[in-house]
C-alpha cells in the first residue's frame, strides 16, 4: 500500500480527518443530511460517492475496484477505507496522544480525545 502522507483536513464538527479538501467537503454533507448519490438499481441514496460505490460492491454490481476485507468480507471503494476498517479487527492503536501517551485506532478518536481532555480553558481572573 502506498503511503499517502498526513491527513491534514479535519472536520470542525466531529474531528474526522481526510487526505484532501474534496473528501472533507463530501464528508461535511453527512452532517446536514444531503444525499446526492443514488443507486440506479434500488434508489437508495448516499451522502458521499464512495458510500454508493461500497453499496454497489456489496450488492454485486460491477464496479471498477472493490477492496474486500479478508477477515469479514466487507467491501470498500478505496484502500484507505479498507485500511481504516482493518484496524477494527486488531488491537493496533497507531495514533498516540503526545500529551498523555494514550493511544487510539483512529485519528478522529485522537482528535476528539485531545479536544475534550487537553483543551485549555481560559476564563476571567
Amino acid at each position: 500500500m502506498k503511503h499517502l502522507g498526513e491527513k491534514n483536513f479535519s472536520c470542525a464538527i466531529c474531528g474526522k480527518s481526510f487526505w484532501n479538501k474534496q473528501n472533507l467537503s463530501q464528508h461535511i454533507k453527512t452532517h446536514d443530511g444531503q444525499k446526492p448519490f443514488q443507486c440506479s438499481k434500488c434508489d437508495t441514496r448516499f451522502t458521499v460517492k464512495y458510500s454508493l460505490i461500497n453499496h454497489r460492491c456489496r450488492v454485486g454490481d460491477k464496479v471498477e475496484k472493490c477492496f474486500i476485507c479478508d477477515v469479514c468480507g466487507t467491501s470498500f471503494a478505496s484502500k484507505p477505507n479498507l485500511f481504516q476498517h482493518i484496524l477494527s479487527h486488531s488491537d493496533s492503536k497507531l495514533y498516540q496522544c503526545s500529551i498523555c501517551d494514550k493511544s487510539f485506532k483512529h485519528s478522529s478518536s485522537l482528535y476528539k480525545h485531545q479536544k475534550s481532555h487537553h483543551t485549555r480553558q481560559f476564563g476571567c481572573d
